[in-house]
């Protein structure tokens, strides 16, 4: 056996009564649509431009996993008879795709580090890399991804991270966000009275 699937082994433990719950709910919690859902105390804390680079990272994010997923299309554990892989199911995951990068790893990291950089407070950044760090252990022990897969999304997503906080800056970039920012504050107090 290789490394990939020794370490696999080792940390594919469906079966503990006290860690299958929590590493169910990491796997919700996870997913896209839901961590989009951490854009709104940014936004309702008025830190409305970091909601809306939330929202971006995460989208763009997806769009990047979904375009390597396709291009290095490594099959996911489970579908490997010989593996033996034991699988928890996580509620509304989708895991018909490939498996290599992980997007909740890559998502996790990515946001990290960008929510991190923002708040400019390692009080921060401690308890969201701690977060990402279980986002990764729990894709394995759930038995959808390889080793490989959460360790190639974290790199992705503290490059991606990095990079978008550098894309941010970009007064092109500024320009337009402040502007949808300014048109989502404008069509929620009209809708408010």
């Amino acid at each position: 056996m290789g490394l990939n699937e020794d370490l696999f082994h080792a940390l594919n433990g469906a079966g503990n009564p006290a860690l299958d719950p929590l590493m169910v709910g990491l796997g919700v919690v996870g997913l896209l649509y839901i961590a989009i859902l951490w854009a709104f105390p940014l936004w309702f804390g008025n830190r409305r431009r970091e909601a809306m680079d939330l929202v971006v990272l995460l989208l763009l994010d997806a769009l990047l996993v979904l375009l390597l997923k396709n291009a290095f299309q490594v099959p996911r554990p489970f579908t490997v008879p010989s593996i033996g892989a034991r699988v928890l199911a996580v509620p509304l995951d989708d895991v018909a795709d490939y498996s290599f990068p992980s997007g909740h790893t890559t998502r996790a990291f990515a946001a990290a580090i960008l929510l991190t950089a923002r708040t400019r407070r390692w009080r921060w950044g401690v308890p969201l890399f701690a977060y990402a760090t279980l986002m990764a252990v729990s894709r394995v022990y759930v038995g959808v991804h390889w080793p490989s897969d959460v360790v190639g999304g974290a790199i992705l997503g503290i490059v991606w991270g990095y990079g978008f906080q550098r894309f941010a800056g970009i007064p092109w970039y500024e320009v337009r966000r402040d502007r949808l920012v300014a048109w989502l504050e404008r069509f929620g107090a009209s809708a408010r009275g």
